[in-house]
C-alpha cells in the first residue's frame, strides 16, 4: 500500500502490509524514537502530510512527538518516489505534535539541515547526531559528525557540540 500526501516529500510505504516501510512515516506507520522504532496507530492524527519525509528522527519527550530533519523534494516539486538521479534536500524542519490537542506546531529550525541521522535524550535536551548532508542517498551526499542539541522546553537549540568521534 503507498501513502500519498499532499506535501512534495509524503511518499512513503507502508509496513503493515509487508512493504519495506523506513523513514519516518507517521499516522498508523513506523515512526523512530531515538534509535527504538515503534509503530503507531494514529488514525487521527491531523495534517499529517505536513511532516511526512523520509529519513528523518523523532523523539517522545513530556508526552510530545518530535520530527526532526528528514529528506524530500524540493518546494513546488510533484511528490513521487525519491531516486538517486532526482533533485532533492534534506531538512531543517522541526515539528512538535500533542497528542492531548491532536495538533502540530512547527518549531525552531534545527541549525544543520540534514537526514539519517540519530540520537537520544539526555537531561531533557535532544541530541541530533551525524547524518548526511543533502541527498539521501549515500553515493550524492556527504556524512556529516556534527552533533547538535535541541531543548523542547525553551523551543532552542543550543551551542555546537563536541563533534561525533569517526
Amino acid at each position: 500500500m503507498r501513502w500519498q500526501g499532499e506535501r512534495e516529500s509524503d511518499n512513503v510505504v507502508d509496513s503493515r502490509d509487508g512493504g519495506s516501510g523506513g523513514g519516518l512515516p507517521i499516522g498508523g506507520r513506523s515512526i523512530g524514537i531515538g534509535t527504538v522504532v515503534i509503530a503507531l496507530v494514529v488514525a487521527t492524527v491531523p495534517d499529517v502530510a505536513r511532516v511526512a519525509r523520509g529519513s528523518a528522527v523523532a523523539f517522545e519527550h513530556k508526552g510530545r512527538i518530535y520530527v526532526i530533519g528528514g529528506n524530500g523534494m524540493h518546494p513546488g516539486v510533484k511528490p513521487a518516489p525519491l531516486w538517486s538521479d532526482m533533485a532533492q534536500r534534506s531538512y531543517a524542519d522541526v515539528d512538535e505534535y500533542d497528542p492531548a490537542s491532536n495538533s502540530w506546531r512547527a518549531r525552531t529550525p534545527m541549525p544543520t539541515p540534514r537526514n539519517h541521522m540519530f540520537g537520544g535524550i539526555v537531561d531533557g535536551k535532544i541530541y541530533v547526531i551525524g547524518g548526511r548532508l543533502g541527498p539521501s542517498f549515500i553515493g550524492a551526499a556527504t556524512n556529516v559528525d556534527i552533533v547538535e542539541q535541541y531543548d523542547p522546553e525553551a523551543d532552542k537549540w543550543g551551542a555546537p557540540q563536541p563533534r561525533m568521534l569517526t
